[in-house]
């Protein structure tokens, strides 16, 4: 996965302490997702799961974050067809997605501040 951070920081037209606030909520807020998405699996309460999969996927649009944006998509197209195992067998993939780009957020700050 490619996420060029440089580029979006020229996009967003944000100062760069502004957008690390953006990050961090941004990373704090999908993290609680994703807990709610395997609670809700845990506890087969599938109907919040579109919800949750939207909220993620909006943020990381507007992040420019396509990839993961595409991924969440697929996985919200899962839920609407009911299709619980192949959902299921992406969370890992998203998981790892917002991992390895938080991963890219570190170590492009720590580089550039």
């Amino acid at each position: 996965m490619s996420y060029d951070l440089s580029k979006v920081v020229a996009e967003l037209m944000l100062e760069p302490e502004d957008l690390l606030e953006v990050y961090q909520s941004f990373f704090r807020e999908t993290r609680q997702n994703l807990v709610n998405c395997h609670k809700a699996l845990a506890t087969a309460n599938y109907d919040t799961l579109p919800g949750i999969f939207h909220s993620i996927k909006g943020s990381a649009l507007n992040l420019r974050m396509t990839e993961l944006a595409e991924l969440i998509l697929e996985m919200e197209n899962l839920c609407k067809k009911g299709d619980l195992r192949q959902l299921v067998q992406r969370i890992p993939n998203l998981e790892q997605k917002v991992t390895s780009i938080e991963s890219s957020v570190i170590r492009y700050y720590s580089a550039n501040f």
